[in-house]
């Protein structure tokens, strides 16, 4: 009876975790997309900057930054630089995001490599219940997968516990 009330309680808080996976998608596009047009707003002024000064890239200003013998100026280069290859790779993010199915932006979120930018949207992460159909079937179906899952390794474990391995099979 326990066993029961524990497996229920398990499911119900997988599915309120599961739930909160296309909110946490719509708010991190959010972030990223003004996180993107910051950086864009600093690159623009870069190539002005560049173009102003008879630079033709963005990329030879900063080589000539980085030759500079002022360490300040050569590590604003670099920082400018791993700015540039950040937006790159947030853009790329921010297009898959957008047409990410709900399993494939559960995928990315819980990847370490992509964890760069989601504590700044847990700081102001608002919890909720998707009023769409499909976020809702999905969240319902994967928690009763891992309800199941959850249900028969307690089912094996016990039972090999008493001995008796038969009971699995039949």
């Amino acid at each position: 009876m326990i066993a029961k009330l524990v497996s229920k309680l398990l499911f119900a808080a997988v599915l309120l975790l599961l739930f909160q996976v296309p909110i946490l998608n719509q708010q991190y596009v959010q972030y990223l997309s003004g996180y993107i047009d910051a950086n864009q707003k600093q690159i623009d002024a870069l190539e002005i900057l560049a173009s102003n000064n008879g630079y033709p890239s963005v990329d030879t200003l900063l080589a000539q930054w980085l030759s500079n013998s002022d360490p300040v100026i050569r590590a604003d280069a670099q920082n400018k630089q791993t700015m540039l290859v950040e937006t790159e790779k947030l853009r790329g993010d921010l297009v898959y995001l957008r047409d990410a199915h709900y399993f494939q932006a559960l995928l990315y979120f819980i990847n370490p490599a992509n964890a760069e930018h989601l504590p700044a949207v847990w700081r102001n992460f608002k919890p909720g219940i998707p009023l769409t159909i499909e976020p809702l079937l999905f969240s319902v179906l994967l928690a009763l997968v891992f309800s199941g899952c959850g249900s028969l390794c307690w089912r094996v474990v016990r039972t090999k516990k008493r001995g008796d391995w038969r009971s699995t099979v039949s």
